[in-house]
């Protein structure tokens, strides 16, 4: 099974971008992937300063062979990842 990164938006309405994330999840399960997205748990219970989740995040990332984008906007956080993942060389799929 494909292990894909979930890229999408987790400031702003945290609960709507949490039910948002979730079913990203899902769709990526539908597609025989397994969906790795650390905002579903990292954002509500990490107390770590934006800089050092965004480390974990990305070494997280870096164990996955896709970037799945998710959303019609890219947020600075998300440009960040997407940028991250092109570096490493993992494949990046937007999904709109």
């Amino acid at each position: 099974m494909k292990i894909v990164y979930i890229c999408s938006a987790c400031k702003g309405d945290k609960n709507k971008n949490l039910a948002k994330v979730r079913g990203y999840s899902l769709f990526a399960i539908k597609q025989n992937c397994i969906p790795i997205a650390p905002h579903v748990f990292d954002t509500p219970l990490n107390p770590d300063t934006p800089k050092e989740q965004s480390v974990r995040d990305i070494e997280l990332m870096s164990l996955c062979q896709e970037l799945w984008a998710f959303g019609n906007e890219l947020s600075d956080g998300m440009k960040t990842e997407i940028k991250a993942a092109e570096h490493l060389g993992i494949p990046v799929m937007y999904f709109h």
